[in-house]
């Protein structure tokens, strides 16, 4: 999420933030890489309302208190901030100090807008718009990226989706420009996939199996140590059992799908280097009614290794470097047994500890 941090305020900006804050009162594995993935070049609409007038009152509505209401960036590749924000419920507004001229971007189909974003999507210079827009029954009517260096809107929008979640703006190909990942359903909350928009050249790629009933996305990070963010899905079926965590290689337009007879639910802990090579491993805690375990995906080498605790469910006390190799190593504490693993993934081994204390470095603990 975008964070803001203004250190002179000008007046524009200053009606604009009074108005916005008024508004708001192994073990036995199976690993299969999968390639399952759509790509759809979107039509890219260029339907908008720009106003050239230095000062144009805004409404914020009540109902809109998610997502940025007010924002400053580089939007037209001047090298001089603009001010962006949600105006008049449907529209986003964008300031120009240096001219005084004010852009307005709206659209009839939309009656609600979410501002999710101000980040460059298409490599050039300045920062585009990212959007969430809505009709009045709040259906979703486009994932919109304006483009104020041009004054177009590029509009996003699958088949069958009509509700999406903005899970990450960030650059998952290693070209220029941050791709939007999220995650669209239909109109009775059905899972339609995990997407990523690359506006760069106008396209949009979908990731699903006909299995798949729900996703989470927690992580999107570099773990192979290629360019680009990896996306890593946490996904279950109808019956609520985690059915994998995948992970998306977006400049392959594939993912990796990993998973274990013995995950109930699983979940993603924490990216972290533990092999002491190049890129981070998945850790992912898993659990039965009775049992649980861990399971340490090392995604560059497709493969997966599961440490099973029967009739316990462990859970992560510490995460260091305890041998002084490099990677890390896991301290877990098995609760019924009331005792302590050492996970080292590079021995492969796990073994009994008094605690889960380092020992010192340097005269510290």
């Amino acid at each position: 999420m975008l964070s803001i941090a203004c250190r002179t305020i000008h007046p524009f900006i200053l009606l604009c933030l009074c108005l916005a804050l008024a508004s708001c009162t192994q073990g036995d594995s199976e690993l299969a890489p999968a390639t399952s993935s759509t790509i759809t070049r979107q039509t890219t609409g260029e339907k908008k309302t720009v106003t050239s007038s230095p000062a144009k009152r805004r409404q914020d509505s009540n109902n809109n208190h998610e997502g940025i209401l007010l924002t400053q960036a580089d939007t037209d590749g001047d090298d001089r901030s603009e001010s962006i924000a949600v105006c008049e419920t449907a529209s986003i507004c964008v300031n120009h100090p240096a001219s005084g001229i004010n852009h307005t971007y709206t659209n009839p189909h939309w009656d609600r807008v979410i501002l999710v974003a101000v980040q460059d999507t298409d490599g050039q210079k300045g920062a585009e718009i990212v959007v969430v827009a809505q009709n009045a029954d709040g259906v979703l009517t486009c994932i919109c990226i304006i483009h104020d260096h041009s004054q177009t809107i590029a509009s996003y929008l699958g088949p069958h989706w009509s509700t999406a979640t903005v899970k990450s703006v960030i650059d998952t190909d290693g070209q220029p420009g941050d791709e939007v990942v999220l995650v669209a359903s239909d109109s009775q909350l059905g899972l339609q996939c995990a997407c990523i928009i690359r506006d760069r050249d106008g396209t949009y790629q979908t990731y699903m199996e006909p299995s798949w009933a729900s996703i989470d996305i927690n992580w999107v990070e570099d773990i192979d140590a290629h360019p680009g963010a990896e996306v890593v899905l946490e996904v279950r079926g109808t019956n609520g059992i985690t059915q994998c965590v995948c992970v998306i290689h977006h400049p392959d337009d594939r993912f990796a799908r990993y998973s274990d007879l013995l995950w109930q639910t699983a979940v993603v802990q924490m990216l972290i280097d533990m092999d002491g090579t190049v890129g981070s491993e998945i850790v992912v805690i898993y659990a039965t009614d009775l049992d649980g375990g861990v399971s340490i995906i090392q995604d560059r080498q497709q493969s997966m290794k599961t440490i099973a605790f029967t009739g316990d469910h462990p859970s992560i006390q510490q995460v260091g470097n305890y041998d002084k190799a490099p990677g890390a190593e896991l301290c877990v504490l098995l609760t019924n047994q009331h005792r302590y693993e050492l996970i080292n993934i590079r021995s492969g081994e796990h073994v009994k500890v008094d605690s889960c204390q380092r020992e010192p470095e340097n005269g510290r603990t």
